[in-house]
């Protein structure tokens, strides 16, 4: 994807202070899956450091019902945006924006708070 500029249309709160990080290739345990904005499949995991967090399901070969690999490395940070604020939008995966403000900070923010700048 094209790294592009976008403006905060809604106000975004992360909603946990601490996040999974995981690298491509380790094995998670599946707690529990969500159907997020009906559309995008989200999966609760817990990774040998016992952090937790939401992945999505693309980002995640399942072995069984419990447990995955991971197919890429993925942090679950979300970033606290005000309305009206602009951010780079660098990656979008299942329904969220792995974006920066401009004083550097990265995480996620949901697409449709976001609307892409015309240039």
């Amino acid at each position: 994807m094209m790294i592009r500029k976008a403006k905060i249309i809604e106000a975004h709160e992360r909603t946990y202070e601490t996040a999974i990080i995981v690298k491509q290739g380790q094995s998670v345990t599946c707690m529990k899956r969500d159907l997020w904005d009906d559309t995008h499949m989200w999966v609760w995991c817990k990774a040998d450091d016992d952090g937790e967090g939401w992945i999505p399901l693309e980002c995640l070969h399942l072995m069984n019902n419990n447990s995955a690999t991971v197919n890429r490395d993925f942090n679950a940070i979300e970033l606290t945006v005000a309305e009206n604020e602009i951010i780079t939008v660098h990656e979008e995966v299942a329904g969220w924006c792995w974006s920066e403000n401009k004083k550097g900070d990265t995480g996620w923010i949901p697409y449709k708070k976001i609307d892409y700048c015309s240039k």
